[in-house]
């Protein structure tokens, strides 16, 4: 878990130090391209546009994901099995 809290701490700090040099530096002024205003909220609900072609790497990904969920749940219940007998 320490671990994990370090990670974070390296990651905000490091977050702070880039805003802090774009501030100090004046990056903008001197013609460096920032992000600019993001937008706030959440977008609005619209259902995806698939086409035909898209169906073959969908399918390749979801039987991946139903491979991988698979294994996992056969891991999980021989170790809750071992521990029962």
């Amino acid at each position: 878990m320490a671990g994990c809290c370090r990670r974070c701490v390296l990651v905000c700090s490091g977050w702070c130090h880039c805003l802090n040099a774009t501030t100090v530096f004046l990056l903008a002024a001197k013609g460096v391209v920032l992000v600019g205003v993001l937008l706030q909220g959440l977008p609005s609900f619209t259902l995806p546009r698939v086409e035909w072609s898209d169906l073959a790497p969908l399918i390749g990904g979801a039987l991946g994901i139903s491979l991988v969920a698979l294994a996992d749940t056969i891991s999980t219940s021989s170790s809750f099995a071992d521990r029962q007998v």
